[in-house]
This record gives C-alpha cells, sequence and structure tokens, in this order.
C-alpha cells in the first residue's frame, strides 16, 4: 500500500540567535543607616550596709572546787605472836673426859737477835752465813730449827722451807745442812738482786734446853712461831 502524504507539512520553526546580553545596571547607593539610640545611664548601685557589731560573750563561770580526798582506810592490825613452843629438856650432862696426856716439853730461846749475812747480795749468790756481831752462828743455836729464823728480803718475809737440806728448794730458804756443828747457812731458791734490802731475826738458844711443860696456849704459840 502506497502511503498517503500530508498536505499541510509541518514548518519546523528555527530559534533566533540569543542576542547579548545587556549590562548589568549600576547598583544604587546603600541608604544611610540611622544613628544608634543613646543607651541609658546604669543605675546607681546602692550602699552596702553596715555589718551589725559582734555580740559581746559572756564571762566564763568559775572553777568548781576540788571534790575533798577521801580518808586512807585504817591499816590491818599486827597479827598477835605465835605461841612460842615449848623448851625441851635439859639432856644430862655427860661423863667428863678422860684428862688429856701431858704435853711435850716445849724449848724457848733465851734470846732473840738481828742477824746479818754474808757475803753481800750480787744477783748470783743463793748461800750465805749467818752472822750475829760479826761472828758466824752455829746450827745448833736454833737447834737446826729452821722457823728460828725470820727472813725478809726486799721488804718481803721469806717463807722458810723445811722440807730438805741444801740445794733444790723452790721457794724461800732453806738450811744448807743438818750438822749442828756446821756453820748456820742458809740457801735461797732465788738469788737476791744486789740492791735488795735484808732484815733478819734469830730466835738463839744458847743455854741447853729447859724442861718446861706447856700448857696448849703456849704450845700453840710456839708451833706457830718456832715450829716446835
Amino acid at each position: 500500500m502506497v502511503p498517503k502524504v500530508s498536505k499541510v507539512s509541518r514548518v519546523m520553526k528555527v530559534q533566533g540567535i540569543q542576542g547579548d546580553e545587556g549590562q548589568q545596571g549600576i547598583q544604587g547607593d546603600q541608604g544611610i543607616q540611622g544613628d544608634q539610640g543613646v543607651q541609658g545611664d546604669q543605675g546607681i548601685q546602692g550602699d552596702e550596709g553596715q555589718q551589725g557589731e559582734q555580740g559581746i560573750q559572756g564571762d566564763e563561770g568559775p572553777q568548781g572546787e576540788q571534790g575533798v580526798q577521801g580518808q586512807q582506810g585504817t591499816g590491818g592490825g599486827v597479827g598477835s605472836q605465835g605461841i612460842q613452843g615449848i623448851q625441851g629438856q635439859l639432856g644430862e650432862t655427860g661423863a667428863g673426859g678422860a684428862q688429856g696426856t701431858q704435853g711435850p716439853t716445849a724449848s724457848v730461846p733465851d734470846q732473840i737477835v738481828n742477824i746479818t749475812l754474808t757475803p753481800a747480795f750480787d744477783g748470783t749468790q743463793t748461800i750465805f752465813t749467818v752472822q750475829v756481831g760479826g761472828v758466824t752462828q752455829l746450827n745448833s743455836d736454833i737447834q737446826i730449827e729452821i722457823a728460828r729464823l725470820m727472813i725478809s728480803v726486799g721488804g718481803i718475809i721469806q717463807e722458810p722451807d723445811n722440807s730438805g737440806f741444801g740445794a733444790g728448794g723452790t721457794s724461800g730458804f732453806r738450811l744448807n745442812n743438818s750438822s749442828g756443828a756446821q756453820d748456820l747457812q742458809i740457801i735461797f731458791a732465788e738469788a737476791p738482786e744486789t740492791d735488795q734490802s735484808f732484815f733478819g731475826v734469830m730466835f738463839k738458844q744458847t743455854n741447853s734446853p729447859t724442861t718446861v711443860y706447856a700448857t696448849k696456849e703456849e704450845s700453840l704459840v710456839n708451833s706457830l712461831i718456832f715450829g716446835v
């Protein structure tokens, strides 16, 4: 089928060329801003009120009096003393003891004399001869009893050693020999020093011993002093 052709053709309108944009008009001047109104003055602040005076402090009350101290309690009474026990009966008197045997005969010295020693102290010598007034004494003058000599060296009393005769003593002094007819000599356990002082006494027996019956007190004295 042949299409029909319309009698009226549509005419396409062509848009014309847009003209140049006109210049922007001049902006008018901004109007004058009105003056700002005057700010009112701040109101006057009222004066601060005065502070009231502090109240008067009351007086402190008086301190009360101290209470009275209580009385001390009464002390307990002293207990009564106990009854003393009955004293026992006195025992019977024992039979008298037998009489003691007669004491030994006391040999009493009849002279107490000062002595000297020879030779002089030299720090090495230990054997010395006993003299009285420059005269050498004998063993018999003291009954060969060393306790009849009292000797001090350097202010110290020397102990008599009666454990033997001659050398070998460990302290004090000994008799040199046991013969009554020999010179009276002593031996020190240690040699006295040169500068040491000496003092000596001899309880001398010049007569034959007299028989004397000593009491117990006298016997004790002889034992302590003379060794008899």
